[in-house]
């Protein structure tokens, strides 16, 4: 049972790494983190150095939270980390699911594939954000959920942060 659940919590970790790294890829190719993150392997064609970042800041930050919290503990607080970052990109792909078409593609707009559907994912996307950490982790002490909350919405707000004065940067100097 244990080795069990060992090998799947790798799986999963290595999975998350993978696409991690190429969103990490992504954003560097539009210009929003340095241009050594674009950078590609000439034998693999895979975004290396994308790929240390995220298991480096992964490594180093497992490590800090067993350190200060203990193996379990750490475990369900990366977890539930985890589940907000991956709640907050379903709700954005929602969001920009009905963005683009309704603004770029206006002569294909469905109002039930490009408007219902979406906002009933944003819909329920925002109900189990509420309901999980904003009611019930935020309801726990700091160490078992407060934390994990407060850590994910500032991180998530100095990403916006950085995404919006990089979109002014670049809009000013033409790019």
């Amino acid at each position: 049972m244990i080795l069990t659940g060992l090998s799947a919590t790798i799986g999963v970790y290595i999975a998350t790494v993978v696409g991690a790294s190429r969103v990490v890829y992504a954003i560097a190719r539009e210009g929003y983190l340095p241009a050594v993150f674009k950078e590609v392997h000439p034998g693999t064609r895979a975004p290396a150095n994308a790929l240390h970042l995220v298991f480096g800041v992964s490594t180093v930050g497992s490590v800090i939270a067993v350190l200060i919290l203990g193996p379990y503990p750490a475990y369900l607080w990366c977890g539930a980390a985890s589940v907000f970052f991956a709640m907050v990109t379903y709700l954005a792909v929602n969001l920009t699911n009905f963005m683009f078409h309704y603004r770029f593609r206006r002569e294909h707009f469905n109002w039930f594939l490009h408007g219902a559907i979406p906002a009933t994912g944003a819909s329920l996307d925002l109900y189990v954000l509420y309901k999980s950490f904003f009611v019930e982790l935020l309801g726990q002490s700091w160490r078992e959920g407060r934390s994990v909350v407060v850590f994910s919405v500032v991180l998530a707000l100095l990403a916006v942060w950085k995404a919006w004065a990089s979109r002014s940067v670049r809009a000013s100097v033409g790019t």
